[in-house]
Order: structure tokens, then sequence, then C-alpha cells
């Protein structure tokens, strides 16, 4: 735990003998980091996620729907960078100061993250590029546990006669995680640079927690549709570098993936990034668990 985040911690614990305030409202932005902010903030919280589990959150748009749900929050919670570009606009129709950028209603569950694929020189002609990193973090359970920790006092901080059992929920959520995770890598480790095609770059932070490897991916950049030049150049790399398994998310094209498993007789299967995208899924627990079984299930 960061030490400006123990500090705010501590902070609103010394004020937690007040009485405790009305249920918050919290928004959340994808069900990932509602999910973790639902365990984290218990029956303290009422939590609403912006997205669905099946919906491809890069193509998010502010409609007025988005400025309902936030015009009425307490808490935003959001995976900061660039992923979410409708937020800021959003968060400047819902006329909600509690939730603005700088409050302590808004929670940019990054802080702390260590980024991967920090681009050198990026630029839009590369596609869609985020120009901070791959903002799928919350894909490796070790960043889960700096989201909860963020979550706990972003919710202390506006809730400060709250803040203990923030920090309980908090400690308890780590604590199960860190156990599953001891599990989850014994089940990886005989399977360590186990190769996988991937549809769109989501599982970067997975596969450096769990030892796998991405060989290529179906899209021959950021969010750009495969071209029938690049299928053959993904084909090459499957056969050339035996790779078992093409990784689609639900809302991606089959006919792609159907293409290349058809050349390759590579296995097709559906991961996600969002609890609930499955049935099993419903806690982001469920989420990692679900998608290292399906993994590890597709390799011969």
């Amino acid at each position: 735990m960061s030490l400006p985040i123990t500090i705010a911690l501590f902070a609103a614990l010394a004020q937690s003998g007040e009485p405790a305030a009305p249920k918050l409202i919290l928004v959340a932005t994808h069900p990932a980091l509602g999910s973790i902010a639902k365990q984290v903030g218990g029956e303290r919280v009422e939590v609403t996620n912006i997205t669905r589990p099946t919906w491809d959150i890069h193509s998010v748009e502010a409609k007025p729907s988005v400025f309902a749900h936030l015009s009425n929050a307490d808490v935003f919670v959001h995976t900061g960078l660039d992923l979410e570009l409708w937020a800021d606009p959003a968060l400047k129709g819902s006329r909600n100061r509690k939730i603005a950028r700088g409050e302590p209603g808004n929670i940019d569950a990054s802080q702390g993250v260590k980024l991967l694929q920090i681009p050198e020189n990026p630029s839009r002609r590369e596609g869609d590029v985020h120009i901070y990193g791959n903002p799928h973090y919350w894909m490796d359970p070790l960043n889960a546990l700096t989201i909860s920790t963020n979550i706990a006092a972003g919710l202390a901080a506006v809730d400060p006669g709250s803040a203990r059992l923030y920090l309980e929920n908090s400690n308890a959520f780590q604590a199960d995680l860190k156990d599953r995770l001891k599990t989850w890598l014994r089940r990886a480790i005989p399977r360590k640079n186990s190769q996988m095609v991937v549809y769109h770059d989501s599982f970067p932070y997975f596969c450096r927690r769990f030892g796998f490897r991405v060989a290529d991916t179906l899209e021959p950049k950021p969010r750009i549709p495969p071209t029938q030049q690049h299928l053959l150049s993904v084909i090459e790399t499957i056969e050339s570098r035996q790779v078992p398994v093409l990784v689609r998310e639900p809302f991606h094209d089959r006919d792609a993936t159907d293409f290349v498993a058809e050349r390759t007789g590579a296995k097709v299967v559906t991961l996600g990034t969002m609890p609930g995208f499955a049935p099993g899924t419903e806690t982001y627990q469920d989420l990692i668990e679900y998608d290292l079984d399906t993994f590890l299930g597709a390799i011969p």
C-alpha cells in the first residue's frame, strides 16, 4: 500500500466514530471495477456500471443515459488513462461537482499501477493507440489489489464514518485474491510459455501474470479490422510457432477467428475482461478463474 493512500485511509479512520451517511451511489465505468467496488464498499454502496459485460468498452459513447447516472452519483470509479475517452465529456455534462476530476468522489483506479506497452512515439496512424500504455491492467490479479486499495481510500475520503469498514473489506478482498492466486499459479506453471493469438490485445497483463505468451493479434493495428493479408500473416505465425489457441472476446467478429482456425487447426475460445460476460463469472475472481480454466482447457 503506498504512503499517500495509507495516510488517507488512517486519517479517515480517525473520524470513523461519526454516524454513517446514507448509502453511497457509486458509478463504475465497467463491471470489473464495479465488482471490486462492490466487494470493498459492501452494504454501504449501491453500484451501477456504465457498460455491460459483453460490450466493447472502447466503443462507449456519452449518451444522455450516462449523464443521468453520473448526475446522481456520489462516487465515480474509472480506469483512468485514455481508455474511457467519453468520461470527461460525460462528467462535464452531468454537472455533478462531487465526482469531477480532482474531487474525492472521482477515483482513478490506475493510480500506482505499473503499465505495460507504453509507446515511445504514439501516433493515431498506428490505430487506436493508448498513449499511456495498455489500459487492461485489471486483468492481472496483483493489479486488482492496487485497485481495491484505491477504491477503499476514495470511499473513505467521501464517507469517513465507514472508513474502517472499507479498509476491512479491502483487506478481505485482497486476502481472498492472494489465496486464489496461489492456486491459479500452481495450475498455470506447468503450462508456462503456452501461446495464444488474440483478436485484440486485451490480455498482456493476464499473460504476464500466468506466464503465457501472445504470439500475434488478428487486428493489424489496435481496433483496425483484420484484413485478408494480415490474416494470412497470422496463419503463418500460428503454423510456424505451433500456436494452439485463438482468443476472441464476446463482441469480436467470428468470421475472422473461424477463418484462421479452419486453416490452422487452432482452437477458438471466448475469454472476457468483464465479470458477467458468461455464466459463472459474476465476480472479478470468477472472471479470472473462468479465463484461466478456459485457456488451460484449450491447450492440447
